[in-house]
C-alpha cells in the first residue's frame, strides 16, 4: 500500500509542476484596447426648416387726384394807377397818376374755376374796387365793378392769367362801362386739405374813354374740389 501511495503522489507533483511551467511559458494574453474614435459621435437627425412664413404687404390706397373745380377769394392794394388826358384835359381830365398817399384803393375778388387739363383751367372771376381815401367830390365810393373770364396756367407753383375785363362801373361812376384786359403773374403755395395760397401782381388795362393801368399786388385763398 505505501509503495503505490507514493508513486501517486509522485506523478501528482510531477504533473502539478509541469501544468505550473506551462501556463508560465504560455505567451500572453492578447489585449483589447478601445481606442477613441475621431469620428462625431452621430448627430441628431436632420429636421427640415421651417418653410418661411410669407409676409403681408399692404398696398397704400392710390392718393385721390384733385378735383377739376376751384373756388377763390382775392384781397388787393392798388399802389399804382395812371390815367391818361381824355377830353379838353382840364381839370379831372387831366393826366392823372394815384398812389396810396394821393388815393387809397382796394381791390376784392370772388371766382370760380375749372381744370381742363393739369396746368390749364378756365375761371370766372367777379372784382370789386373801393376807395378808401382821396375820393374826388361828387363820385362814388365804388372805382371799380369787373367781369372778368380768363385763362389760367398753372406749373409748379408759378401761376400766370389773362383775359378780357369787363366793366360796368369804372373810374368811381356808376353807371360807366369801360373794358380792357386783366392779367395775373406770382407763386402758388400748396396747402393742407386742397387749399392754397397764392402771391400775385395784377395788372389792369383799359381803354374805353381814356387809358387806364392799374397795378395792385394780390393775395388769393383757392380750395380745389
Amino acid at each position: 500500500m505505501k509503495p503505490r501511495l507514493s508513486l501517486l503522489l509522485g506523478l501528482g507533483i510531477v504533473c502539478f509542476a509541469g501544468g505550473t511551467r506551462a501556463e508560465e511559458n504560455a505567451p500572453p494574453a492578447p489585449q483589447v484596447v478601445a481606442l477613441s474614435s475621431s469620428a462625431p459621435p452621430d448627430a441628431p437627425p436632420a429636421t427640415a426648416a421651417p418653410a418661411p412664413v410669407p409676409s403681408t404687404v399692404v398696398a397704400k390706397p392710390a392718393p385721390k387726384p384733385p378735383g377739376k373745380f376751384l373756388v377763390h377769394a382775392n384781397f388787393a392794394f392798388n399802389v399804382y394807377t395812371y390815367l391818361s388826358e381824355w377830353g379838353d384835359g382840364q381839370g379831372a381830365k387831366a393826366e392823372t397818376h394815384l398812389h396810396p398817399g394821393n388815393r387809397a384803393v382796394i381791390f376784392q375778388q370772388l371766382g370760380f374755376g375749372y381744370f381742363f387739363h393739369k396746368m390749364l383751367r378756365v375761371q370766372l372771376t367777379f372784382q370789386v374796387g373801393e376807395t378808401l381815401t382821396g375820393l374826388p367830390e361828387g363820385k362814388n365810393t365804388v372805382a371799380l365793378f369787373g367781369i372778368i373770364p380768363w385763362l389760367v396756367f398753372a406749373h409748379k407753383g408759378a401761376t400766370v392769367g389773362i383775359g378780357p375785363i369787363f366793366a360796368p362801373i369804372s373810374a368811381n361812376t356808376v353807371p360807366r362801362f369801360d373794358g380792357g384786359i386783366f392779367s395775373a403773374a406770382g407763386y402758388t403755395f400748396k396747402l393742407p386739405k386742397n387749399f392754397s395760397l397764392s402771391a400775385l401782381c395784377q395788372f389792369i388795362f383799359l381803354f374805353n374813354e381814356r387809358t387806364t393801368i392799374a397795378i395792385t399786388p394780390a393775395v388769393a385763398l383757392a380750395y380745389r374740389f
